[in-house]
C-alpha cells in the first residue's frame, strides 16, 4: 500500500502497550534522517550513551486524567500564517506526511536512547525551529496511540508558540518556574490526540536564571513522568546562553537549518556550543524535495485510485 501507509502501520505497532517501551533495548536506525516539506535528509553522530536514570522528585501536581473536557481547538483554517500548524491544516497532504516521516525517525532515536524529552533549536533566528517543534509535536501525537505528548515553549526571551498557534492562555511556564503557579495552571489541552501545550506568555530577559534554577529540573522531570514524549522549542543557540542550560536537563536535541539561509560557519559554531552527544539529528528546512516525494499528491488522489495501485 505504499511506504507512507506501511510506515504509519509500523509506528502504531511500536506504540502498542504490550510491546517494548522506551526503557527497553531496541534495534534499528540510529538517527532520525528527517524529511521536511520541500526538504532533504541529514544526520548527526549517534554514539552517545543512554542518559542516566534521574532521581525522583515530588510531583508539582497530580497526574491528569484522560478526560479532555476543556480542550482547545487548534485552528485548521488555511489562511494567514499557518506554517506552525501545517500538520493540522494539511492533514491528508504531503506536508503532514513529511512531518510524520520525521516523527517516526525521531521516535526510533529517542527509544534507542531511553529518552522522553527533546529540544528543538537552531543556530540563529528565522531558521524554522518553532515551526518544526510545533509540527513535530502534532505528528508525534498522531502516532503515539493515545499516549500523552507535550509541546513546551522554552524561548523565554521571544516566545512564539502561543502566538503562532493562536492560543488564549491565562498562565505561562514562566510563572511556573518563578514559583507563582503550579504546572497544572499552565497546561493547555488540545483536541490533537492527547497533546498538551505549555506556552510562555510574558517575555523575560532573565531566562538564564530560570533555566539554571533547581525548579526547571523539577519541571522537566515531572513532564517526563506525565508524558510519553516532551518537545521543547528553544531559542537560537548562538544568540543567548539558554540552550546549554536547558540541555543539562533535557535528554536529546534536534538542530534545524534552513537551506539558503543557515551558513556553514554558523552551523559549525552551533555544534561547538551544543553537546553533540545529545544531538540526534539535523532537520534541513526548505530544501528542494526529491522527485519521488513530489509524486505524493498523485499517489493519494482518489480520482486516480486505479492508476496508483
Amino acid at each position: 500500500m505504499g511506504e507512507i501507509t506501511e510506515a504509519l502501520r509500523r509506528a502504531r505497532e511500536e506504540q502498542r502497550p504490550d510491546e517494548q517501551r522506551p526503557g527497553e533495548q531496541r534495534h534499528g536506525e540510529s538517527r532520525p534522517d528527517e524529511p521536511r516539506p520541500g526538504g532533504q535528509q541529514s544526520g548527526a553522530p549517534q554514539s552517545a550513551p543512554r542518559p542516566a536514570e534521574r532521581p525522583a522528585a515530588g510531583r508539582l501536581h497530580p497526574k491528569p486524567s484522560n478526560k479532555r473536557d476543556h480542550a482547545v481547538t487548534i485552528s485548521s483554517d488555511p489562511t494567514g500564517d499557518w506554517a506552525s500548524r501545517a500538520v493540522v491544516v494539511d492533514q491528508r497532504g504531503g506536508v503532514s506526511e513529511y512531518y510524520r516521516h520525521f516523527a517516526l525517525r525521531v521516535l526510533r532515536a529517542l527509544k534507542e536512547r531511553n529518552a522522553r524529552t527533546l529540544l528543538v533549536t537552531s543556530a540563529l533566528r528565522a531558521e524554522g525551529k518553532t515551526t518544526t517543534a510545533c509540527n513535530l509535536a502534532f505528528a508525534l501525537s498522531s502516532l503515539a496511540g493515545g499516549r500523552p505528548v507535550a509541546l513546551v515553549d522554552l524561548d523565554f526571551r521571544r516566545p512564539s508558540v502561543a502566538k503562532n498557534l493562536e492560543l488564549s492562555c491565562e498562565h505561562g511556564l514562566e510563572e511556573v518556574l518563578a514559583g507563582d503557579v503550579e504546572l497544572a495552571s499552565a497546561t493547555v489541552q488540545t483536541q490533537i490526540g492527547a497533546l498538551d501545550i505549555y506556552p510562555i506568555l510574558r517575555p523575560t530577559r532573565q531566562a538564564h536564571e530560570l533555566l539554571a534554577g533547581d525548579r526547571f529540573g523539577d519541571v522537566v522531570r515531572e513532564l517526563s513522568r506525565r508524558y510519553e514524549y516532551v518537545i521543547f522549542d528553544s531559542p537560537p543557540v548562538l544568540l543567548v546562553p539558554d540552550v546549554p542550560l536547558a540541555l543539562a536537563e533535557v535528554d536529546a536535541a534536534v538542530a534545524v537549518a534552513r537551506a539558503g539561509v543557515t551558513s556553514t560557519g554558523a552551523f559549525d559554531d552551533m555544534l561547538g556550543v551544543v553537546n553533540e552527544a545529545k544531538l540526534i539529528g539535523v532537520f534541513l528546512n526548505e530544501a528542494e524535495a526529491p522527485r519521488h516525494k513530489r509524486q505524493y499528491g498523485y499517489y493519494v488522489d482518489d480520482d486516480t485510485e486505479e492508476e496508483t495501485k
